[in-house]
């Protein structure tokens, strides 16, 4: 099933055309990955498939009751923030304090320095 389609974005920042007809469908399960050189569009496509920012043609269309997230490259942490990495480290907050999971288990905590 079609989740989302891309077709013939175009984006332009000042006189720069960031995105040329970028055009390509999102399959259900499908997991899709950008890649290409530092400042060439990749983010801003992310932010225009979740509705963060707008394109001046073309045309992007989501299926009904899809859901679309997007994580900033730079996130506005919070003192309630918390990010878990695969080994069950967690990180707290701005500071970055990092706590450890009790025998492996997620959501058992010492929080330490």
């Amino acid at each position: 099933m079609l989740e989302v389609m891309l077709t013939k974005i175009e984006k332009m920042y000042g006189g720069n055309k960031i995105l040329r007809g970028a055009t390509f469908p999102v399959l259900t399960g499908e997991k899709v990955g950008l890649v290409g050189r530092n400042r060439s569009g990749k983010t801003t496509l992310l932010k225009i498939i979740a509705g963060l920012e707008t394109y001046d043609s073309g045309d992007l269309t989501t299926r009904n009751g899809a859901s679309v997230g997007y994580l900033d490259q730079m996130p506005e942490l919070t003192e309630r923030s918390k990010a878990i990495d695969d080994d069950g480290r967690v990180s707290y907050g701005r500071d970055g304090e990092v706590g450890e999971t009790r025998e492996g288990h997620p959501g058992s905590l010492d929080r330490t320095r």
